[in-house]
């Protein structure tokens, strides 16, 4: 019926195998069912010998002649190789074949016993703590008239049953090792043959597991394992063919994702990282190969993004957001967030994409902030202006004492405006240029730089009667561009000069050292709060606003220095303390 190349004739001995181990199995359980029954047959034979011997001894016990029942006993115990004990109702043992009764504890409580005493044979197989072995108990109740007047109990010792039945298991045994041993050989030889090409099927699978997908696997015999060895070749192409278009895809995926700006994170259904690209681990600080199945709220710990990502998979739309992330530093993020569908529609997980708008939000706070410094720095003056002119029209023109004051004030407005108009202009010029690449550095004498400085400001350090002490730095060049770091150092001497009180000092100097150029402006004003120091090279900001509109200043020039000094690839320090005076520090490379 079937081939002998088949898989059914190497199938078939192994059958045969479980047929002989389930001989097995019923000769054990028959085993057991014989120990019952021999257990059964000696319970038996014991309960008649001690009816018999009951009997027996009836006369004695009835006439309380307990001697001849010590002497019965002991004489029927050797007649029938087993222990007899004789015990009285209120559980006193009179005889015993093996022990002096007199020794002998109540057994009364023994079950055997009890149950002799209910007119019953009692049976039990417990420990003796008189001989210290197991034991097999009948107790058979003597009767005389309606009561009981005694109990005859025959026993034989446990081991003695076990010896008979170790003699009938050890024959069991030797003769299932020699079918297993039969069966084995048999079982070895036909499992040899059909485990030789499973074998070999074995071994192509992990090769091709491994990713040799050009092995293949030949089979002749038997036919099933033939056409399995054909269909894990023809899957080994298929699965060539497949893994080169997900490695492709997955390729691009990744070069994709990669040289986005913007962090993307893929989560499951229950927050489980499933992926996220090299913007995503900078931004929280995190390596992608220990995230990647691990719980969000263990890797990310932002209360912002676990909301919004909860949200986004409890909803069933793409919902957006904004929150701040604070990792090394404190970012504002915009959050996109849709959900991830299956083949069958099923919500799998959930696309978060974080862009960084920190510097959006950053240079629209700016912008903001400048176009409202601007604003009120310019309605300033144009409204003292306007509210002068007014007055001016409205007969004031006429007032030869007024009308001079008036146009002073007006004319000493203008100039303000112009500073503004004047300054901004040039912070724009500066960005612009710096932009283009228009600046040009040259060499350049650093004393007659400071010289020049201190004579643009002389007059003014005059008027306020200020001493401005140039300390002669020596003969030494550094590259700049000259116009600029002039307009630079001006800035910080007319400061300088603004807030010294009358007959204050100001010291300019400069130094070569190794790493540059360091050019210093020292005063003994009225130094600049800590609290103010980080913010007074905004543009606009002023410690005090009321003294410096007072004194003409357009809140840009410590804005102008730094740009100059950025366009320099330099820097400007600030060190100051509050009625003890400033000393700016400005730093060009070498």
């Amino acid at each position: 019926m079937f081939s002998r190349k088949s898989m059914i004739w190497q199938i078939y001995p192994q059958y045969l195998i479980l047929i002989l181990v389930s001989l097995i199995v019923v000769t054990l359980y028959s085993s057991e069912a014989l120990k019952d029954l021999f257990l059964q047959r000696t319970r038996i034979d014991l309960e008649a010998r001690g009816r018999l011997i009951s009997q027996i001894l009836n006369a004695s016990l009835e006439n309380r002649q307990f001697k001849d029942v010590n002497r019965q006993i002991h004489d029927l115990a050797s007649l029938h190789q087993i222990r007899i004990t004789v015990i009285l109702p209120d559980g006193v043992v009179i005889a015993d074949s093996e022990e002096d009764h007199r020794f002998m504890e109540n057994h009364a409580d023994r079950p055997e016993i009890r149950e002799a005493y209910q007119k019953r044979t009692g049976f039990s197989i417990r420990f003796s703590y008189t001989l210290k072995l197991d034991m097999l108990y009948v107790a058979v109740p003597v009767i005389a008239g309606e009561h009981v007047i005694g109990v005859v109990r025959t026993s034989m010792a446990a081991s003695d049953l076990s010896l008979v039945l170790t003699r009938i298991y050890r024959k069991i045994v030797w003769t299932g090792i020699l079918v297993v041993l039969i069966s084995g050989v048999i079982g070895f030889f036909y499992t040899y043959l059909l485990n030789k090409p499973i074998q070999r099927i074995k071994s192509g699978a992990q090769r091709i597991g491994r990713g040799e997908l050009n092995h293949r696997i030949y089979i002749t015999r038997p036919v099933e394992l033939k056409n399995l060895a054909d269909s894990m070749n023809k899957m080994a192409d298929q699965l060539e063919e497949r893994i080169d278009i997900i490695t492709k895809q997955r390729n691009e995926l990744e070069a994709i994702l990669s040289s986005m700006v913007e962090a993307v994170l893929v989560v499951d259904v229950e927050e489980h990282v499933v992926r996220l690209n090299h913007a995503m681990s900078k931004l929280f600080n995190i390596k992608p190969e220990e995230a990647v199945g691990k719980d969000l709220q263990t890797i990310i710990r932002n209360m912002g993004l676990q909301r919004f990502i909860r949200k986004t998979l409890d909803s069933k739309h793409s919902q957006e957001a904004e929150f701040i992330i604070i990792s090394e530093c404190e970012f504002t993020v915009q959050a996109h967030g849709t959900l991830i569908r299956d083949a069958s529609d099923e919500i799998i997980g959930g696309l978060i994409v974080l862009n960084d708008i920190t510097r959006q939000k950053n240079l629209e706070n700016i912008r903001r902030e400048f176009v409202a410094n601007v604003s009120h720095e310019l309605k300033t003056p144009i409204t003292a202006i306007q509210g002068f002119v007014e007055t001016l029209k409205e007969g004031a023109i006429h007032d030869k004492k007024k009308a001079p004051e008036f146009l002073d004030i007006i004319i000493k407005h203008t100039d303000r405006l112009n500073l503004i108009i004047e300054d901004l202009l040039n912070l724009s010029r500066i960005e612009r240029d710096s932009e283009k690449g228009d600046i040009t550095l040259q060499t350049y004498s650093v004393r007659q730089l400071l010289e020049e400085a201190v004579a643009l400001c002389r007059t003014k350090a005059d008027e306020n009667n200020i001493q401005i002490e140039l300390i002669d730095p020596g003969d030494f060049k550094a590259q700049l561009n000259a116009p600029l770091m002039t307009q630079a150092i001006v800035n910080l001497l007319d400061n300088a000069v603004k807030y010294s009180s009358p007959e204050g000092r100001i010291k300019i100097s400069a130094d070569e050292e190794p790493s540059g150029t360091v050019i210093q402006v020292e005063d003994n004003g009225i130094g600049i709060p800590k609290a103010d120091i980080p913010r007074i090279f905004e543009r606009f900001y002023r410690v005090d606003k009321a003294r410096t509109r007072l004194m003409g200043g357009s809140g840009l020039g410590l804005s102008i220095v730094k740009h100059i000094m950025l366009i320099h690839g330099g820097s400007v320090h600030v060190e100051s303390e509050v009625g003890r005076g400033s000393l700016f520090r400005l730093s060009l490379p070498k």
